[in-house]
């Protein structure tokens, strides 16, 4: 779910770079650490850690440490 307008699923956004574009609005979240890079999100996505072990996909139950809240 987009920080900025609440109700738009992030799902339906596209990939820019090393970024993630809001359908709606096109504010941008960095993947790495789910910190804001373009209004108008002004705050982060929770983002998780995440193991590739040979057939398995591991996401820890408990999200990172927030990132920055203000846009680069």
């Amino acid at each position: 779910i987009c920080t900025h307008s609440r109700r738009v699923q992030l799902v339906d956004g596209a990939i820019v770079g090393d970024e993630l574009e809001c359908p709606k609005h096109n504010g941008r979240f960095r993947l790495a650490d789910g910190s804001p890079s373009r209004q108008p999100v002004t705050e982060g996505l929770a983002t998780y850690e995440v193991q590739i072990d040979a057939d398995r996909i591991r996401v820890r139950s408990v999200p990172n440490q927030a990132s920055g809240s203000t846009p680069a």
